[in-house]
């Protein structure tokens, strides 16, 4: 495991380095090693060898330890000082070093360490200043750190368990070698690749442990050595046994939510125990199997190389290292661009290592990724890359566009407008609707403009047409849930359309109308334009790329708009909101965050509270608070985690004030977000996971759920109708799989429908529809408040009380409270979920942090997903040979699909002929 926790300032830093860093305090002596200086910027300061007292201390006021002067330009208040970063040795390695004092696993695991941190280190850059204003960044490639290897975890009733890691505390300092200076260090593009660090340092251990012999376990992202059973790891876990506990009670079941919580249950810790005394407690524990799992360690290793040496690839014999490179590649390719169009190689390579710790080299996966048949362009200093079947999707949906444009007549130009409180904007959409003579139509729809009011108009002057109307959206609480009650009654979802060849045969020659647009992948908008193209329809999506997008590849709204040349009117006046709120929400649809954000704040909005149970307290009384002044509100986090915490203290508080009563235990199943790649693979299945068909696949129920009875040999065995049998892994596609969980249900909590499905009583409830328990019935049953009944078979649901961003895209309530702190939520806070979240209210958005400074800082990252096109090809050189084959008739729409039939057949090419040349 990998953490990077900031160090805010220098009496922090330095109160670390004599508290935490230097000694462990959980024993006198013994335990660690003596720190040591890393990084070509500590060479460069002078800096090798053991680290001092005095050498960190300067480096934490910011002194040159050398020259005694300052080290850098500035030296602010209360400035960053550096970051920490943390390494973690998965638990059976570090019991197997305790338990077999094999040196060599501590060697592997330093080496790993500072391999990993050298290749960080190549990511460091320094903020380019030209005539006082910012200039972007520069790549520097240098860092100072002091590493500081410990070996047990935070004491749990007076003293720790083993836990072999090393905190590698990195300086805000680099050489900027252009302007020979010394500056602040940007850590940007290492803490954004963090994921892909921890699992290069993953990868370089246990390549390193198989070497010496040990069989490692790829283990989610992780891995164990094998021979070690769950049982004796959590033995020695009694940390995570706590942070599990604190979970529990708080309501939190993610693994990120869990992992934020360390810092809130650590033990005080004690001085008088040495690595001797402290296995006195460590072992005594074990029972005869522990000690025939450790031992049998040892018995496998009589082959391996002598203690001392690190065994390489070259002098193991072959069947000592069995090479999974080929197929780690292979499955990491499908598994990424299921969900992205273009990624960072770097994105690639993290999720080949996952597959194949210990199976694989580092060596050999990127032997294999050279070779793999991928499309690889340099962007921005990145190698980016991508598929031809990614790139020949967004042809098609471009070409479209393109053929589409001027081919049909007006809908009906001559519509005068019924409603009188239409804005300008809102009519020049209606008017564009009615009036565009195109295939596909676009309207930016500004979060709160009113978009779906205009959307209404028009569908009355296409209806007066003689031309029906067919309401969509990607999701089941856009459609069925906002559409239907914002007038259009019969909306549905857009997988329901591509799936229904009844509703397919009534939208025939009609005008479909795709709310959310911006919310739609390429794969399905591929296939709703062939579709309408097929059943003669016209196209009409709304949507707004600075919101959230689809889970599944691709910004399908964005490529229309900027490739494929749609004609789009933008409604941005701001409706929902009056004020100082409308001018903030405003600003930061303009892109004007900094002014937004200060908006924010004049308006009283932020609310930093810096202990986590009294922020978190706050946020559910102001949220009942509101809730019981007859204002609808909604709680919205970044992260399932945070919602989780959010949601656990608003039921204490309503079970505090007898708002809501006794409960039951419910069980519910909970959707594990596979992709194809992983449920197609037995390795992911394990016992206990339950399995649900979407789609028919012969020879088992639709929809029931089935229990994974075995898993392994490369099979997995699923109970259907009382018996046993293969689950058909080659239709992935067509299954979904879940784990079972449990969840108390009391009278009067609100509860959120987590799929699609039915009532006992058969009426349709819509993923993402909220609901308030009437009573809990003696046949334990729930009725809903509108009489409805859920039955105990009914598992998909879970508390509504909070949600995150990307779920309360479509939904507009008096107040919104948005709970963002940087322990559970700083990597998934971005400028487009920021704007999600604060722009859902009318009256009031609510912003609760631990960190303000840090939460400007993260709400202004653009995460732009990229097109296979742009990048490709660039966006600009598209847009200009469209735009110059526009208004030439069919011949020139010939030409396009020709030429880009010749581009994809070239760039195929060139693919092909480059992965010849790389396995020759």
């Amino acid at each position: 495991m990998l953490r990077i926790i900031v160090s805010a300032s220098v009496g922090q830093a330095k109160k670390y380095y004599s508290e935490g860093l230097t000694r462990e305090g959980y024993y006198s002596e013994g335990q660690e090693m003596a720190g040591q200086w890393g990084g070509l910027a500590a060479s460069k300061l002078g800096l090798q060898g053991p680290v001092t007292k005095e050498a960190f201390a300067a480096l934490c006021d910011n002194i040159n330890p050398a020259t005694g002067k300052r080290l850098t330009g500035r030296t602010l208040d209360n400035r960053r000082v550096g970051y920490d970063f943390n390494f973690h040795a998965p638990k059976s390695v570090t019991l197997a070093y305790h338990w077999l004092k094999d040196e060599r696993i501590l060697k592997a695991f330093r080496e790993s360490v500072q391999e990993t941190m050298c290749e960080m280190e190549k990511d460091a850059a320094a903020r380019i200043r030209v005539g006082g204003q910012e200039d972007g960044n520069r790549k520097t490639r240098n860092l100072a750190w002091a590493e500081f290897v410990h070996f047990c975890a935070r004491p749990v009733d007076g003293y720790p368990d083993p836990h072999l890691h090393a905190h590698c505390f990195t300086f805000n300092a680099t050489h900027d070698e252009v302007e020979q200076k010394w500056k602040a260090a940007q850590f940007g593009d290492i803490k954004y690749d963090a994921s892909y660090f921890e699992s290069r340092f993953r990868a370089r251990l246990a390549e390193k442990l198989a070497a010496m012999g040990y069989q490692v376990e790829p283990l989610g992202g992780s891995f164990e050595l094998a021979g070690i059973s769950r049982s004796l790891i959590e033995k020695f876990s009694r940390r995570s046994k706590v942070v599990e506990e604190k979970a529990r009670q708080l309501g939190i079941t993610t693994a990120a939510g869990k992992d934020g919580l360390a810092a809130l249950t650590r033990e005080k810790k004690v001085k008088e125990l040495s690595i001797s005394q402290l296995e006195t407690l460590w072992w005594p524990k074990l029972s005869l199997q522990d000690k025939h799992e450790l031992n049998g360690l040892a018995v496998r290793l009589t082959k391996s190389p002598e203690v001392g040496q690190i065994a390489t690839k070259s002098n193991l014999p072959p069947a000592a290292m069995p090479m999974q490179d080929n197929e780690a590649v292979l499955f990491a390719i499908k598994h990424v661009f299921e969900r992205a169009s273009v990624v960072s190689e770097r994105e690639l390579l993290k999720e080949a290592h996952h597959w194949g710790y210990g199976r694989t080299t580092l060596e050999g996966i990127e032997r294999a990724m050279r070779a793999a048949p991928l499309i690889r362009i340099k962007k921005d200093g990145e190698q980016m890359v991508m598929t031809m079947e990614v790139v020949a999707e967004e042809d098609r949906i471009v070409e479209r566009c393109v053929k589409g444009k001027f081919l049909y007549p007006s809908i009906n130009p001559s519509w005068v407008i019924k409603d009188e409180r239409l804005t300008f904007k809102q009519r020049s959409a209606v008017f564009h609707i009615l009036g565009s003579k195109d295939f596909i139509t676009g309207i930016v729809g500004k979060s709160g403009a009113g978009k779906t009011t205009a959307l209404l108009e028009a569908a009355r002057g296409v209806e007066a047409s003689g031309r029906k109307v067919i309401a969509l959206a990607p999701s089941a609480r856009a459609s069925r849930g906002t559409l239907r009650e914002s007038g259009f009654p019969e909306a549905e979802t857009v997988a329901r359309l591509l799936g229904n060849t009844e509703l397919q045969e009534s939208a025939r020659g009609a005008v479909w109308f795709v709310d959310e647009a911006g919310l739609m992948s390429s794969r399905s908008t591929d296939k709703f334009l062939d579709l309408a193209e097929r059943l003669g329809a016209r196209v009409v999506v709304v949507g707004d790329s600075d919101q959230h997008h689809s889970v599944e590849r691709g910004d399908a709204f964005r490529l229309l708009q900027d490739i494929g040349e749609m004609s789009v009117v933008t409604v941005d006046e701001v409706k929902r909101q009056s004020g100082l709120y409308k001018q903030a929400v405003e600003l930061w649809s303009q892109g004007r965050l900094k002014e937004s954000l200060d908006t924010f704040e004049r308006m009283g909005s932020f609310h930093e509270i810096f202990d986590n149970e009294k922020r978190y307290e706050t946020i559910a009384r102001d949220f009942v608070a509101a809730v019981r002044s007859g204002r609808s509100a909604l709680l919205v986090a970044p992260t399932h985690a945070e919602c989780e915490v959010v949601t656990h203290k608003v039921r204490e508080t309503l079970k505090g004030d007898g708002t809501i009563g006794a409960g039951k235990k419910w069980n519910i199943l909970h959707n594990l977000s596979w992709t194809e790649a992983q449920r197609g693979h037995p390795k992911y299945y394990e016992p206990g996971l339950v399995v649900k068909t979407t789609k028919p696949v012969e020879g088992f129920p639709l929809g029931e759920p089935m229990e994974v009875v075995e898993a392994g040999g490369g099979k997995v065995m699923v109970k259907s109708c009382g018996k046993t049998k293969r689950l058909p892994l080659n239709e992935a596609g067509n299954f979904t799989v879940y784990e079972r969980d449990s969840i108390e249900v009391c009278k009067g909590d609100r509860i959120r429908i987590t799929s699609n499905g039915f009532s006992a009583d058969r009426h349709r409830l819509n993923n993402g529809s909220l609901y308030t328990v009437k009573k809990l019935s003696d046949d334990g049953s729930i009725i809903l408040e509108n009489g409805w009944r859920l039955d105990k078979k009914f598992q998909h649901l879970e508390h509504g009380y909070a949600t995150t961003s990307h779920t309360s895209q479509s939904m507009t309530v008096d107040t919104v409270l948005v709970a963002q702190s940087a322990l559970f939520s700083s990597g998934a806070t971005d400028a487009n979920q920021f704007y999600v979240s604060v722009s859902r209210g009318r009256k009031e958005a609510r912003i609760y942090t631990d960190n303000l400074a840090e939460l400007r800082e993260n709400v202004s990252r653009i995460r732009e997903r990229k097109l296979a096109n742009e990048v490709l090809r660039g966006a600009a050189d598209r847009q200009k040979k469209h735009s110059e084959l526009l208004g030439n008739g069919e011949r020139q729409l010939q030409v396009i699909s020709h030429n880009q039939a010749a581009a994809a057949a070239a760039v195929q090419s060139q693919s092909k002929s480059k992965v010849m040349k790389m396995a020759m």
